[in-house]
């Protein structure tokens, strides 16, 4: 349900994107998302902020930072749901949903500080607590896979909170 309503968001800011009416807006967009891992997420995310503003690359960090907090707080969401629904069925996959939970919060945590870190100018630590955050999203999907048989039910999530933070940190390696 969560993840559906993030793609659905994701689609609709690439939408906006494609209809916005301002092509100097997006001529800088396309310069600063250049360099990103995921080119659509990027244009997704600074649009997702910024309507008709003059987008810099310190700009297009913030919002992409902002759309990934905002994500992983939603998976976080959707986490504890899924928490709820299996801790009567199985022990060991609550345990693992109670590690992703923590690992969340410590996402959450690192991106919070990212921020700051943006805002301050303290690039090079920037850089560690968005790499700190891509830990996080792949310990909980390696506590899933501990156990043979057993997939990450938040692997798709994961996978897509990764992708914003790779390009969190490529747009973070241009403001240097």
């Amino acid at each position: 349900m969560v993840w559906t309503a993030l793609r659905l968001s994701l689609a609709l800011a690439v939408a906006a994107v494609i209809c916005s009416g301002s092509s100097a807006a997006s001529a800088n967009l396309a310069t600063v998302c250049k360099k990103a891992d995921h080119q659509d997420l990027c244009y997704s995310a600074a649009k997702h902020i910024f309507k008709t503003e003059t987008i810099t690359p310190a700009g297009a960090t913030k919002a992409s930072i902002l759309v990934t907090l905002d994500s992983t707080k939603q998976a976080k969401n959707m986490a504890t749901t899924m928490t709820v629904k299996v801790k009567s069925k199985d022990s060991m996959e609550s345990a693992n949903f109670n590690v992703c939970l923590q690992l969340y919060d410590d996402a959450i945590r690192n991106l919070q500080k990212s921020l700051e870190n943006l805002s301050d100018g303290a690039l090079s630590d920037l850089k560690i607590n968005l790499s700190a955050v891509l830990t996080d999203y792949s310990t909980c999907d390696d506590a899933f896979a501990e156990v043979p048989g057993l997939a990450s039910p938040l692997g798709k999530i994961n996978s897509q909170l990764n992708m914003l933070t790779r390009n969190n940190l490529a747009l973070a390696s241009v403001l240097q």
